[in-house]
């Protein structure tokens, strides 16, 4: 029978190395002290003072969709358009803030009659381009009195 040899435990300065006979650097214990972090210096995640960088992510995907939700509640805004026709007489229609002039003056050529390629419509003696919406234009509250000037067909005229 072989004798059994006693040996230190590996993270004793006097474990030899089985095949050299010196110290064994191969094997590492270390018992975390007040003094020693627990995991290494190198795999340590710099430290942000508390923040959480998850949280301030999804901070910022809340307050996107805050300002995307602002932004829809305004496009969908009621305006009550009142248009003040060639013909001397009034129609209204409730309109959303992010409506077209153009959709406007598609507006009034089905319901009133008002030729689209000749419309003008004016706010305030100004005329509205028709890429704009009427939110582009400053001021506009829950009314928007407006002018039509262009030719309309006798027989929408009332």
């Amino acid at each position: 029978m072989s004798e059994s040899k006693q040996s230190s435990p590996p993270s004793s300065p006097d474990h030899k190395d089985s095949t050299t006979g010196g110290p064994s650097d191969d094997l590492f214990l270390a018992i975390p002290t007040p003094t020693m972090p627990l995991s290494s210096p190198t795999k340590a995640l710099p430290k942000m003072g508390g923040l959480d960088i998850g949280m301030a992510r999804r901070m910022k995907e809340e307050k996107d969709d805050s300002e995307e939700a602002s932004l829809v509640r305004a496009n969908e805004r009621p305006v009550l358009v009142i248009f003040d026709l060639p013909d001397g007489s009034q129609i209204e229609e409730e309109f959303q803030m992010g409506q077209t002039v153009e959709y406007l003056k598609a507006f009034l050529s089905l319901e009133a009659g008002v030729a689209m390629d000749g419309c003008k419509i004016f706010r305030a003696g100004e005329m509205m381009m028709d890429p704009l919406s009427l939110m582009d234009f400053e001021g506009v509250g829950e009314e928007l009195e407006v002018t039509v000037e262009g030719s309309m067909e006798e027989e929408s005229r009332k």
